[in-house]
This record gives structure tokens, sequence and C-alpha cells, in this order.
């Protein structure tokens, strides 16, 4: 199931890149139907529920209960199929780590979304800014280690992106949010049970325009 998913995404992602390198645009702008864009992000978190508080800890362990925080870096690649609207892939990966434990998890997913062109007939896009809403998937791998053990699970992540994009140049542009999600993680270990938790986000980007 993990293979197949893996395929389908980066079928995804590449049909959109080909699609978008061979379309004879028409675009005028940065949200315009025809550009593709290009995103690279990194989000401050804070994490609750089971899958962060309380997995992996002994009972006796001082950080069981404590809320973790991490950054992750997110790439993602989009194409704009009509003006404003976008669908493409995203990339995920995190590295967190709470006294003598460590968290890797690496993953992507489909995202969509819809930037809200309050200027549409202005040709010169520096200096505007773009509100944007989008929904995302993630899927993946986590392995969390310790001292003397390590754990590796799926790991899957569905929500919510809001947040604005101010266009620095005609095709640069700074890319501010904050994100929801809700988590899920199966371990792979035998009789373990699926620990569920909720992510709230907040960061900081650079965004690409091609058009």
């Amino acid at each position: 199931m993990t293979k197949r998913l893996i395929c389908f995404f980066f079928v995804v992602a590449t049909v959109l890149v080909s699609g978008a390198a061979r379309a004879q645009s028409d675009a005028r702008g940065p949200v315009d139907k025809g550009s593709l864009m290009l995103d690279g992000s990194a989000f401050f978190a804070s994490q609750s529920g089971d899958l962060y508080e309380d997995y992996g800890l002994d009972d006796d362990s001082s950080s069981g209960g404590d809320n973790r925080t991490t950054i992750s870096v997110m790439p993602m690649i989009a194409y704009f199929v009509a003006p404003g609207l976008m669908v493409g892939s995203e990339f995920r990966f995190t590295r967190q780590s709470l006294g003598t434990e460590k968290d890797t998890y690496f993953g992507f997913g489909p995202t969509a979304g819809y930037f809200f062109n309050l200027k549409p007939v202005r040709t010169d896009a520096r200096g505007l800014v773009y509100p944007y809403l989008k929904a995302f998937i993630s899927y993946g791998k986590q392995k969390r280690e310790r001292e003397d053990s390590s754990t590796e699970g799926t790991f899957m992540s569905f929500g919510g992106q809001a947040g604005l994009v101010y266009m620095l140049s005609n095709t640069v542009g700074a890319d501010l949010g904050a994100r929801y999600s809700l988590d899920t993680m199966d371990p792979e270990s035998e009789n373990a049970e699926s620990l569920d938790g909720t992510t709230l986000q907040v960061g900081i980007g650079i965004t690409a325009f091609i058009y």
C-alpha cells in the first residue's frame, strides 16, 4: 500500500511539472492559469495528544505529558489550473528531539488551494499580497529512537493552511502561513495501537512563480 501511494504521488508531481513545461501559458501574473509555483517553507510546531505526549516514554519519564515542539521543512511544487486555483505535491521532513528521544519523519502528498488576487488588472506583481487557503494530506514514515530501542511506523496527516504571499519582485515572494493538522501513527510492532495527535504550526518561506 505504501509503495503504491508513493508511486501515485510521484506520478502526480511529474505530470504537473511536465504539463507546465509544455504548456503555452498566457499567464500574466503569479497566480494566473498556467503559472508554476515552487515553495520552500520552514514551520515551527506545537504538538499535543497521545502521539506526541506519551508514546515511547516510560511511566516515570520526566518528559511524559509535555507538549513537543519541532521544526519542519516543507518544499512544495504546484500548478495553477485556473486563476487562483492550484494543485500540487508537498514534501515534508521533520527532525525532533526531546531528552534522549529523537523523531524523524519523511512524507509527501497532494495539496490544493486558492490564492485571492486582490488586484487582477495589475500586471506588475511587485508589492502585491496574495492571501491563500489550502488543504493537504501527507503520508510517510516515522522513526522514533531512544537510547536502548527504536520504533517505526506509518504516519498520516491532513489539515489546512492559511497565509499570504508578499511579492518581493514579479516572480519571488515571502510566504507567511499557519497550519493545523490531525495526525495518526500506526506503529509496525505487533499489538501496538494507533496513536493520534494534533499539530499547530506557524512558518515562513520563499515562493517562486514561473509564468
